[in-house]
């Protein structure tokens, strides 16, 4: 089924991307590897933490790495979360690195 007819005209204000959310925090990492990507508390702590882009997609990337060598291809993934985890640093890192792993996940099994 392709899409044919829009309700809405497109929106050309803003070039789009081609980007998936991992290749685009690898970029990141890439152009600004310093520059502090998320501020926030770790889940069960109250201490602040920062995440430059560089340390936020290696952190996706070991978890990555973690989930490839625990399954194998066609395995089902399950990844439980809290309701408070995408707004915080852990969170957001949990949101990376299960993108990063099925983006890895396809192109291993492709």
């Amino acid at each position: 089924m392709s899409l044919r007819e829009s309700l809405w005209p497109r929106d050309v204000s803003v070039e789009s991307s081609n980007h998936t959310i991992g290749s685009l925090l690898a970029e990141r990492a890439e152009k600004f590897d310093e520059t502090t990507a998320l501020v926030g508390t770790p889940h069960g702590t109250k201490n602040l933490r920062r995440l430059t882009y560089r340390e936020l997609y290696d952190e996706a990337r070991r978890v990555t790495a973690a989930l490839i060598r625990m399954a194998a291809p066609g395995d089902s993934i399950a990844i439980w979360e809290a309701d408070e985890l995408p707004t915080t640093p852990t969170g957001k890192v949990q949101k990376f690195r299960l993108v990063e792993q099925i983006k890895q996940r396809l192109e291993i099994d492709a």
